[in-house]
C-alpha cells in the first residue's frame, strides 16, 4: 500500500476528523437544518464537514481540484448566532478558522459557479460527501462521511467514515473503511485507535439465502422488489438504511446486494456518493457496475460543472462479486417484464 500511502493517510485523518464532529453535533442535539434550492436538506454539520475535509486536503494537496456537494454563500452565515456556533464548533475539532470568511472560502474551495479548474483537473481531482445521507443524519439514521481521489478515470484512493454503522463480529459502533486500488480494504474503529482490520464480502452464492441492502428514498420499491423476488430473497433479508453505509455493508460482508436502481429517465447519480464506497467494496472483493454490468464511468469530456454526475441514468449495482451475473440477469428479466430497456 505504498502507492498513494500519504494521500490515504491524509484522506482517513480528513474523514475522522469530520465524522467525530458531526456525531458530536448530532449526540449534543444542536443540529440545525435549513433547505437548498433542489428542496433537500442541509445542515451545519454539512458546511462545518466540508469546511474541515477541504482545509484537512490543502494542507498537504493545495494545488488538486476539489469537488464536493455542499455550496455556501455568505448570505448563509448572516445569524450571528449561527455562524459563531459553527466557528466555535470547528475550532473545538481542530479546525483553524480565523473568520467567516475563511469558512465559506473552504466550503466553496475557491470556485464559484462562473470559474472551474484548468483542463488537468481530469487527472486528478478530490470528490467529497460531508454528509452522504443527510436526511439519516437528521433522523438518528445512518450517515457517512466520504472522500475519494479519482485520477484519469479511476477512483484510487478511498476513506469512508460511518459513525451509527457497526458489524456483529466487531465490538465498535462507528467505523472508518479505507483502501487504496490494488492495496485492499480495510477497516478500524471511527472512536478509539485500533490497529486496521482487512475487509472481505461474502461469498454467499445462488444457493444461499442472500441478504440485500437498498437506500431509504432512491430505489423504486416496486421494481427492487421484484428483483429481490427474482433472486428469493425474503423481506426479512432486505435492509433499508441511507447513505454509503450501504456500501459498507457489502464490504463488510454482512450484505451481498445493494441495488440502486433508476429512479426516473431523468435523474442521474452523483459521484460523491459513490467514488469512495465503491472504490472500498471492489478492494474488499465485490462487484461495482451499472445495471448492464458495465464499470462506472467517473470522467467525461463534460465541463467541471456537469461532471459530478454520471452521464446516464443507469442505476448501480453493487454485490459479492460471485451473483454478479446472476443479479444484473435478474434486473435485466424484471425491467424487461415491466416493458423498460435493460
Amino acid at each position: 500500500m505504498e502507492f498513494r500511502q500519504k494521500e490515504l493517510t491524509q484522506a482517513i485523518a480528513a474523514v475522522r476528523q469530520a465524522a467525530i464532529f458531526c456525531h458530536q453535533i448530532r449526540k449534543e442535539k444542536r443540529i440545525r437544518s435549513m433547505t437548498k434550492a433542489d428542496g433537500s436538506p442541509v445542515t451545519n454539520a454539512d458546511l462545518g464537514s466540508q469546511a474541515l475535509i477541504v482545509q484537512k486536503l490543502r494542507e498537504m494537496y493545495a494545488s488538486d481540484p476539489v469537488m464536493a456537494e455542499e455550496t455556501a454563500d455568505y448570505s448563509d452565515f448572516l445569524d450571528a448566532a449561527f455562524s459563531g456556533e459553527l466557528m466555535d464548533d470547528l475550532q473545538k475539532a481542530g479546525g483553524v478558522f480565523l473568520s467567516v470568511n475563511d469558512i465559506v472560502e473552504s466550503i466553496n474551495r475557491g470556485l464559484s459557479e462562473s470559474t472551474e479548474p484548468g483542463p488537468s483537473w481530469r487527472d486528478r481531482y478530490w470528490v467529497i460527501d460531508p454528509i452522504d445521507g443527510t436526511k439519516g443524519y437528521l433522523k438518528s439514521g445512518q450517515y457517512a462521511i466520504a472522500l475519494g481521489l479519482i485520477e484519469k478515470g479511476q477512483v484510487t484512493v478511498a476513506a469512508l467514515a460511518c459513525p451509527e454503522f457497526s458489524v456483529p463480529c466487531m465490538a465498535d459502533t462507528g467505523l472508518v473503511l479505507f483502501a487504496v486500488r490494488g492495496g485492499g480494504a480495510y477497516t478500524t474503529p471511527l472512536f478509539r485507535a485500533a490497529a486496521a482490520e482487512p475487509l472481505k464480502v461474502s461469498n454467499r452464492s445462488g444457493t444461499d439465502l442472500l441478504k440485500m441492502c437498498e437506500s431509504l428514498n432512491h430505489s423504486p420499491t416496486g421494481t427492487s422488489a421484484k428483483v429481490a423476488d427474482a433472486l428469493n430473497v425474503p423481506d426479512s433479508q432486505i435492509d433499508k438504511m441511507d447513505s454509503q453505509a450501504k456500501y459498507a455493508a457489502v464490504a463488510c460482508g454482512v450484505a451481498d446486494i445493494y441495488l440502486r436502481l433508476p429512479t426516473s429517465s431523468t435523474y442521474r447519480e452523483a459521484i460523491w456518493d459513490h467514488a469512495a464506497g465503491a472504490l472500498i467494496v471492489e478492494e474488499a472483493g465485490g462487484k461495482v457496475s451499472n445495471i448492464y454490468g458495465k464499470s462506472l464511468a467517473w470522467n467525461d469530456d463534460r465541463s467541471w460543472q456537469d461532471n459530478h454526475r454520471f452521464p446516464r441514468p443507469d442505476g448501480i449495482v453493487v454485490t459479492n462479486a460471485v451473483i454478479h451475473d446472476m443479479v444484473i440477469e435478474a434486473i435485466r428479466t424484471v425491467l424487461q417484464g415491466s416493458g423498460e430497456n435493460a
